[in-house]
């Protein structure tokens, strides 16, 4: 049985057209997940003093419009160690969601947001 060229043209356009929104659909779910779990890294906004704390890739710590950094390393999934001048501390911090908890125990945290 012989397809003729019509029927060729319309096969390739649905199989274009299903790639183009499977390749869509990828990039929106990647996207999405992206948005609702970030990562440590870029700035975060504090709930309760709305001040803002950003982590850098290359492990510095910018806090509010502080002109000198702080740096930070990561210890454990759920430990950093947090270095302001010559003063090192174990830091707490726990990522859920959008939402950023950070402080010097799991008892004392303050929330931020992304």
């Amino acid at each position: 049985m012989k397809i003729n060229l019509k029927n060729q043209k319309i096969y390739i356009l649905v199989g274009g057209c299903l790639i183009a929104i499977l390749l869509t659909l990828g990039i929106t779910i990647n996207f999405a997940y992206k948005y609702f779990n970030p990562q440590l890294l870029g700035e975060w906004t504090s709930t309760s003093t709305n001040e803002n704390i950003k982590f850098e890739k290359n492990g510095n710590v910018r806090v509010g419009t502080n002109p000198k950094y702080a740096y930070y390393e990561i210890l454990s999934p759920t430990k950093m160690l947090y270095i302001v001048g010559d003063i090192s501390v174990d830091m707490y911090y726990e990522l859920e969601g959008r939402t950023l908890y950070w402080g010097e125990s799991a008892d004392n945290i303050e929330i931020f947001k992304k």
